[in-house]
């Protein structure tokens, strides 16, 4: 069992689908995700993000999660951000009064927000996250993708292991590297129940290891993307979220 949380009963099906029978592999979760994440350009550098959902009373407002790094001048600046589709190269330039940015400072985390373009085409439905009340084991595996400062133009593949559970944030330590430029990815595992991708959060920093004075590899921090849920789903437009923008920048 993969996450920790109430159980669940199962389901008994005479002749299951095809998916079920066949487990998803790595190659096919990313597929599946790809469709969903997003090249996060700004004048100052790039990074990565995917997109969370739409939402609102039309559900044209797109909600897309990234690190707060990533877009921390952005914000503050008002300077323009450009967003490019991994898979149809599309780009959306967003200049200030075309979006909203939500932030979470101190767990490193963001999501911009903006109307989507009538011939942009993203999946309706919100993503698929793990229960904010259950969490993956130490050992269990995770993946993640970006487009790393080394290839900017590619959007790659990394894979690893949960190291730890960090429960007074939610976080995870994982094994494995985040070069630039793949802050802000979605970290994401295979669920056993329903062969399918789930989120476990955002790539947010690697940490190296300094004990002895040299830069040795380390571990890297999934942050939970938690703190987006109940706040996005009460959006209606734009215009209330660059409200709900605003209150925050005034805290």
């Amino acid at each position: 069992m993969e996450e920790k949380g109430q159980p669940q009963k199962e389901q008994q099906v005479a002749q299951p689908p095809q998916q079920f029978i066949e487990k998803l592999q790595w190659q096919g979760a990313l597929r599946l995700l790809e469709n969903r994440v997003f090249k996060i350009r700004s004048p100052r550098g790039h990074g990565t993000g995917f997109h969370i959902g739409n939402f609102g009373k039309d559900n044209r407002l797109c909600a897309v999660a990234t690190a707060y790094h990533v877009v921390q001048a952005v914000h503050d600046w008002g300077e323009p951000v450009k967003i490019i589709h991994a898979r149809t190269g599309k780009e959306i330039l967003l200049k200030e009064n075309d979006r909203a940015i939500l932030t979470f400072a101190n767990r490193d985390l963001a999501v911009i927000l903006f109307t989507l373009p009538s011939d942009f085409i993203l999946p309706n439905q919100p993503i698929e996250l793990i229960p904010s009340k259950n969490y993956l084991f130490s050992g269990v595996d995770v993946a993640w993708c970006g487009f790393p400062a080394v290839k900017n133009d590619k959007l790659c593949f990394f894979h690893g292991y949960i190291s730890c559970y960090l429960d007074q944030q939610g976080d995870y330590l994982i094994d494995g590297v985040a070069i630039h430029g793949v802050s802000g990815g979605p970290v994401f595992y295979i669920d056993n129940q329903t062969n399918m991708p789930k989120i476990a959060g955002v790539i947010t920093q690697y940490i190296a290891n300094r004990a002895t004075g040299e830069v040795l590899p380390g571990v890297s921090m999934i942050t939970s993307i938690a703190p987006f849920e109940s706040t996005i789903k009460s959006l209606e437009n734009l215009n209330q979220a660059k409200k709900e923008a605003e209150v925050q920048k005034a805290a």
